[in-house]
């Protein structure tokens, strides 16, 4: 259970290691979304180490086991920076770098403010600005997340199966413990670094290889918003998965995973 330490901020990631000597193949940072965690990603991760990568699942500050932050407002260059420092100190000098939704911002700003790092990008269920998300005065909203860590965990669940109806029940346990395990405080400050952020101008200040990937019925980061992406980033491919919506990872794992499987074969190493 490795930790970064940027200036006495305790950041959590997960690393894994491919079976079998060195491949060459480039480590892959997964950035993961607002109230999760990094074991959001574990149905992808088996796919990723049978593919020769090495995996760097980080957990962001106030999420998972990350330590919390006491601002009042933590912008996405600050996020960026973090995963920059788990880089560092998981001795990836670059990496192919998937974020979903939250993450997908931290992805931008990362290869906008640390270039080298991003070998390749790619945004899941993401935005660019947050003036084009689906929901935003229920989920955005700072004291919301205030109240939000009181709600009971049968509710929560109640919630997450009518709002996102595809995704397999035996995941929701794990997502509810992912927001019960967050930092509120943290979030409510994330929420609004991410309300004063608009990465739209800057998209084709973007040079990595881009894969955008959304669910057609994702009603918290529409497929619209993946259009502004794919039309702001310069070269960027656009892939919509059928029945699925906000989780789509999790609730087309296997069209998702065909989806990043040429991509990542044409961009993340010999």
């Amino acid at each position: 259970m490795p930790y970064a330490d940027p200036g006495g901020l305790w950041l959590h990631y997960e690393t894994w290691a491919p079976p079998g000597p060195p491949t060459g193949r480039a480590p892959i940072l997964l950035l993961h979304g607002f109230s999760s965690c990094s074991k959001y990603w574990r149905t992808l991760t088996p796919d990723l180490l049978a593919r020769g990568h090495t995996v760097i699942a980080a957990d962001a500050v106030g999420h998972g086991f990350s330590d919390p932050l006491p601002e009042r407002v933590i912008p996405v260059t600050a996020l960026a920076d973090h995963a920059a420092r788990i880089l560092d100190h998981a001795g990836a000098p670059e990496a192919v770098v998937i974020g979903h939704s939250m993450g997908g911002f931290t992805a931008q700003m990362l290869a906008l403010s640390h270039p080298r790092r991003v070998r390749a990008l790619v945004l899941a269920d993401a935005l660019s600005s947050v003036r084009e998300m689906g929901h935003r005065r229920l989920i955005m909203p700072p004291g919301a997340m205030r109240y939000a860590r009181f709600l009971p965990r049968r509710l929560l669940q109640w919630g997450l199966r009518r709002f996102e109806p595809w995704t397999p029940p035996e995941c929701l346990p794990w997502l509810a413990e992912h927001f019960y395990r967050s930092d509120h405080n943290t979030l409510a400050a994330i929420a609004r670094g991410l309300s004063q952020m608009d990465l739209t101008p800057r998209l084709p200040e973007i040079q990595a290889p881009t894969l955008i990937v959304v669910g057609e019925r994702d009603r918290i980061t529409p497929p619209r918003g993946s259009e502004t992406l794919h039309r702001g980033i310069p070269g960027s491919r656009l892939h919509v998965l059928p029945q699925s919506g906000h989780l789509s990872t999790l609730q087309r794992p296997r069209e998702f995973r065909e989806a990043l499987a040429p991509f990542l074969q044409q961009h993340g190493g010999p």
